[in-house]
């Protein structure tokens, strides 16, 4: 969102009007799909009156010209979305004696940009909107929305990678493994020094030869070491976001920056400044943020609900303009995760979370990623195939789209002397698979093989369980007009996921929530009867065409 009209001042001034009218705007608008494929998005603005009285404004479309006369020069670096493109319908924003502020949206249909512009990625777009007044006493300048639209997501799988980046990293065989494993946007090794650019630049060539993108790791993205919220501490930050910029921005196998992990209560609001510098100095690509999940007692963000922290997190993400967030959760991997432990169940604990990111996702139009775990920490156990299985495919019933694996490299010269026991142990040279790389690397592609092209041309709308249900803010799956569902398990337990098709139609994933053991259904969807022995941990997808099952 570009505005063009200021805040007025603490207090009024000599050059504000009490009368004036300003709108605070979230920041930019991401818009990740083609618009060919339809949708809308909900933008979300306030609009402040800053003197007292009764007043009223009204959202109107700008005309074209009218548009291009306001930007000026700068009009030349945007498409001009043509007038009534969009189907806007806003109603006037009135204003008590009391009031001083109102919250308004505008639904946009993407849809309607079909023909009428050429879709790229990365490219800037804009809607025209003014904000005017039926009352001569207010007054608003005009402004415009600015659309960016970023490469389409589908669904990925990536990496947590802490290995440093010199010339004794092998990185052909880094290439081969991640390709090998089934992951489509890796995270590079850490860039520590800019000495190392050449390698890293090769680096990039050879996963864009393997047809991979990469989450770029720099530690140019640290900002531990200046006051960030200062303006001479955001000065020092942009330059070193405007560096990496410069020295992989137009590399086509970059697909993002990983910003920030974690930050907790005490450096909330350094993130928050970081994200907004990294997103003004890119906004054609995708910024990354990892945040805590949510557990009860002793939080780092305080003794809040995971409602509330579902509230701040949003706010992060419509303050910010980020595209993408994140929450790792690994309390899915236990030696007995359906045990009660305090009460609850760490299968609990971990779908509180999936609830968590996907609330916010719904809210705000970011898109869901997850951190699960990909080795053994502390008293987990190293995760099997039916583990792996089971990870990406309750994720994905909760609407993710990107899995992060923690983590792919561990120290050791063995699988058993490994601490982890992860996917590649880096103790020798060269460094080795072990067999927690094939257990991940056949589940990976069984999803993407199976799921993937399918599940990309859907929209996520609810989760909810069939049977025993592990998280209360799920519904009990009962039946809808197309599908009904039975099963003569004693113990059944289900997640059903509804999605809306390219068509708009309903279509569902079915996962067995059990690791280890079948559990028997019967599908009827839409009038045909599927009766199938659903493998641990196993998703279907049913749609007019039938059941369709990953092989393995």
């Amino acid at each position: 969102w570009n505005c063009q009209n200021e805040k007025p001042e603490e207090g009024g001034g000599s050059t504000t009007s009490d009368a004036d009218l300003y709108i605070e705007c979230p920041g930019k608008v991401n818009v990740r799909t083609d618009p060919e494929t339809g949708g809308s998005q909900v933008i979300k603005f306030i609009i402040r009156k800053s003197g007292l009285g009764a007043a009223e404004a009204r959202i109107d479309v700008m005309t074209t010209s009218e548009l291009r006369q306001k930007i000026g020069p700068e009009a030349a670096s945007y498409t001009v979305i043509p007038d009534n493109a969009y189907n806007i319908s806003v109603g006037k924003v009135e204003f008590s004696d009391t009031e001083s502020e109102k919250s308004v949206t505008v639904t946009v249909d993407r849809s309607a940009l079909a023909g009428l512009i050429d879709y790229a990625p990365g490219k800037f777009t804009c809607l025209p909107i003014a904000v005017t007044s039926q009352d001569a006493s207010v007054t608003s300048d005009m402004d415009y929305v600015v659309f960016v639209f970023r490469p389409d997501d589908g669904y990925h799988f990536s990496t947590w990678n802490y290995e440093g980046i010199s010339s004794s990293t092998d990185i052909d065989q880094a290439v081969k493994d991640w390709k090998d494993a089934g992951l489509t946007i890796p995270m590079t090794f850490d860039l520590k020094s800019t000495g190392d650019l050449t390698i890293m630049t090769g680096l990039l060539d050879k996963c864009e030869a393997a047809g991979m993108k990469v989450i770029i790791n720099d530690t140019r993205k640290v900002w531990w070491d200046m006051d960030i919220q200062t303006a001479e501490g955001a000065q020092r930050y942009r330059e070193k976001m405007q560096a990496m910029k410069n020295d992989f921005g137009s590399h086509p196998a970059v697909w993002g920056y990983f910003i920030a992990d974690e930050p907790d209560a005490t450096r909330w609001e350094e993130a928050r400044a970081g994200v907004k510098i990294a997103e003004e100095v890119m906004p054609e690509t995708n910024v990354m943020v990892n945040m805590h999940p949510f557990w009860e007692g002793s939080f780092v963000h305080g003794d809040i609900t995971v409602e509330e922290y579902a509230d701040k997190i949003t706010d992060f993400v419509e303050s910010t303009g980020i595209g993408h967030i994140s929450v790792d959760s690994y309390s899915g991997i236990r030696n007995d995760p359906y045990a009660e432990e305090n009460g609850t169940t760490q299968v609990r604990e971990l779908f509180r979370n999936y609830w968590l990111v996907s609330e916010i996702c719904s809210r705000t139009g970011a898109e869901p990623f997850f951190s699960l775990l990909c080795a053994g920490e502390g008293e987990k156990p190293v995760p099997g195939r039916e583990d792996f299985r089971w990870q990406i495919n309750t994720a994905v019933a909760h609407g993710m789209t990107g899995i992060q694996w923690y983590t792919f490299y561990s120290g050791g010269e063995t699988q058993s002397e490994s601490p982890f026991c992860a996917p590649v142990v880096t103790g020798t040279s060269p460094w080795h698979r072990t067999e927690t790389f094939d257990a991940m690397a056949a589940e990976c592609k069984a999803f993407t093989a199976a799921f993937a092209d399918r599940l990309e041309d859907c929209s996520y709308r609810s989760t909810t369980t069939y049977g025993r249900s592990w998280y209360e803010k799920y519904g009990t799956f009962g039946s809808t007009s197309n599908l009904r569902l039975d099963s003569s398990d004693q113990d059944k337990s289900m997640l059903v996921t509804e999605w809306a098709d390219n068509d708009g139609a309903k279509v569902y994933t079915i996962v067995n929530i059990w690791r280890d053991r079948n559990q028997n259904v019967s599908i009827n969807y839409k009038g045909r009867q599927y009766d199938i022995d659903l493998l641990p941990a196993e998703m279907v997808f049913v749609d007019k065409k039938g059941v369709h099952r990953a092989s393995y």
